[in-house]
This record gives C-alpha cells, sequence and structure tokens, in this order.
C-alpha cells in the first residue's frame, strides 16, 4: 500500500485526556520528555509525561497501527512548545540532534492540545517533499490550520509554524505536542536549560538548513 506523505485525523483522541494535557501544558510552557518504546510502563513520579505519554501511546498504538505498523519502529520522542500572539517556528526538519549524520524520524507526528476557541494564524506549513531528495523552499507549502484534538502525521519532511496572530484569550497558547516515530532509540534534545520558565524564550531553534 502506497501511503500519502501527510495524513490528518480530527477527534480520534480522548477529548478529556487533550484538555488536561493542555492544561498541565500551560505550567511548564515549552517541555521535552524521555524516549520511550511502546513497552514502556508510565512514569508516575511525572504525572504531566504520563498524560503525554498516553495520548502518543494511544495514537501510535491504537489508531494507525494498521496503517504504519509502528511496532516495528523503536519509540517516540516527546515534547511540546507553547505559543502565544507573534510566535512561530522557523522552517527545519526534525532530527536526531546527537547523531553524527543527518538522521530523521520515520515519520513525525504532531497533536494539537489547545486551545479550543479559533485562533488566527499558527498553521503548520509542510514541504511534503522528503528532506532527503529535496531541502529547497516549496513555495505552495501543504498549510494544516490549528484546530484543538487534531493529529497531523508527515513523512519527515521541512516544515514550519507560521506566526499566531491572533488568540482568543492572551493567557490560552497554542500549544502542539510532537511525538515522531522513530528506528531506532534516540537520546532526546535537551530543552529544560535554565530558562525554561521565562516567557517565550524557549519556542524551539532548530538547526539551521544548509542550502
Amino acid at each position: 500500500m502506497t501511503l500519502p506523505n501527510i495524513i490528518l485525523f480530527d477527534d480520534v483522541l480522548d477529548q478529556d485526556l487533550i484538555e488536561t494535557a493542555y492544561e498541565l501544558g500551560k505550567e511548564r510552557n515549552t517541555a521535552s520528555y524521555p524516549f520511550f518504546n511502546f513497552s514502556d510502563g508510565p512514569d508516575d513520579e511525572d504525572p504531566t509525561f504520563k498524560v503525554m505519554r498516553e495520548l502518543a501511546y494511544d495514537l501510535w498504538v491504537n489508531i494507525v497501527p494498521e496503517i504504519l505498523k509502528p511496532e516495528k519502529y523503536a519509540g517516540t520522542e516527546l515534547w511540546h512548545n507553547n505559543m502565544y500572539e507573534g510566535d512561530g517556528l522557523h522552517e527545519h526538519v526534525d532530527v536526531d540532534e546527537k547523531a553524527e549524520e543527518l538522521s530523521a524520524p520515520y515519520w513525525g507526528g504532531v497533536m494539537y492540545l489547545g486551545p479550543k476557541e479559533p485562533m488566527r494564524g499558527g498553521s503548520l506549513h509542510a514541504n511534503v517533499t522528503s528532506y532527503k531528495v529535496n531541502l529547497g523552499r516549496e513555495r505552495k507549502p501543504l498549510i494544516v490550520p490549528f484546530k484543538q484534538n487534531r493529529v497531523v502525521l508527515f513523512q519527515e519532511c521541512l516544515h514550519w509554524v507560521g506566526p499566531v496572530l491572533q488568540l482568543a484569550n492572551s493567557d490560552q497558547p497554542r500549544i502542539a505536542l510532537a511525538c515522531p516515530l522513530w528506528e531506532h532509540p534516540i537520546d532526546p534534545f535537551v530543552r529544560n536549560g535554565p530558562h525554561a520558565n521565562e516567557p517565550h524564550s524557549n519556542v524551539r531553534h532548530w538547526p539551521e538548513i544548509k542550502q
């Protein structure tokens, strides 16, 4: 079966769990969590990771196995970023930042946790040509608007987040939980640095793409 380069699901994850993850995510601004495979037990010492992990497990094990067969992969890493008005994320590919050679996940994945209210801007832009074939910028990218409880899966490619233009409430940031699927275990990038609690300071800055 030939798969499309990008797959969208709406409202397939437990809504109560999505809203719980959103409220927990607001408390941490931006955070990363340990890499885990699908047989790992939950980390009871960190309730936020436990909830985020439950969402990722439900996605990869219960929702998409017939499509992607994730049991043949090593597992997933998780991180979320919180974006306020004016925030965005420049074009990048997701990579194993500690690998000597460029290494990307087999599938990229992101869950939109909230807010529930509509926003202007903050859409995902994806150049669905594989990064291994073309690192150039396509001027007509696929654009995926933000919607709570939307899941976007894509074969790893150049992608970015357009700026958040307007939120319904200034204290309700755009929060997305990334959950890429890896063929090998990785050591997640350290995103909980000394400035992790400073407002807006830790929207993730990725390695620049060399053209």
